[in-house]
């Protein structure tokens, strides 16, 4: 729990905790969604799972979306 800053310049991320007001708000979950590549912010924020400023949702969505889908080749 807790607010944390992402910070990304010239392709290389930084994350911090931060004693800020945060500008989008989701569960741990909803993370590991967005971080593994098969999220899609947009459609979470449509359905309420994020929530906050559109601007950064939008800014979420293009920082962790690739254009590659993710792919297991292993069965478990």
């Amino acid at each position: 729990s807790g607010t944390y800053r992402l910070e990304v310049a010239d392709g290389v991320g930084n994350c911090s905790q931060v004693d800020a007001t945060a500008d989008v708000s989701f569960q741990a979950e909803i993370l590991g969604s967005l971080y593994l590549g098969g999220g899609d912010a947009l459609a979470m924020a449509g359905s309420g799972r994020i929530d906050g400023d559109p601007a950064v949702v939008t800014m979420l969505h293009r920082i962790f979306r690739s254009d590659q889908p993710p792919w297991c080749p292993e069965v478990f």
